[in-house]
């Protein structure tokens, strides 16, 4: 399931408090990757993308993109862990 392998993943890197990206090619898988993180990850500020909001000030966890998000995003950061969901 594409959950649980995101859940290892996040789980693996969460000690070292890095910031995850992760890009959906739907709305729909946006919005229910937000659901079930927010659920899952109660303590974590986790963000959908919008167009025309400024993130490189935004304290984040993890970020959820759509295809809009490809382009204009500062992705800049060693601490940053993008992650391509639909993949």
């Amino acid at each position: 399931c594409f959950y649980e392998n995101l859940e290892i993943i996040i789980d693996k890197h969460d000690e070292i408090k890095n910031k995850f990206i992760i890009f959906c090619s739907s709305n729909d898988d946006v919005q229910g990757l937000f659901l079930h993180l927010t659920e899952k990850y109660i303590t974590k500020k986790v963000y959908i993308f919008k167009e025309g909001n400024n993130f490189s000030n935004l304290d984040f966890d993890i970020l959820i993109c759509n295809q809009n998000a490809e382009e204009g995003l500062n992705l800049q950061g060693r601490d940053n862990i993008l992650i391509f969901f639909d993949l």
